[in-house]
């Protein structure tokens, strides 16, 4: 389901969180999860706008339990961009 032009809020994508956090796989579980966000925000209309920096602190401070799932989904509110 694709957001409303007028809308910034991201769909619903419950799988954001846990694959940076739960370690689904031995390795690449933060690059996963990020990819798995942008490919799920592209298919619904939307993309990030943030530089590879601020991207690899937060995915690095979502897998390290310092950014909780309220705060990882604020932040991608505040990189949303209409696609």
């Amino acid at each position: 389901m694709a957001p409303s032009s007028q809308s910034q809020e991201p769909p619903q994508f419950p799988g954001r969180f846990s694959i940076a956090k739960n370690h689904a796989f031995v390795d690449s579980n933060k690059r996963t999860a990020f990819l798995a966000v942008g490919l799920f925000l592209a298919l619904n209309g939307q993309r990030l706008v943030t530089t590879q920096t601020d991207a690899t602190l937060t995915m690095l401070a979502v897998a390290a339990g310092e950014l909780g799932e309220d705060d990882f989904a604020a932040w991608i509110r505040a990189h949303l961009q209409a696609r």
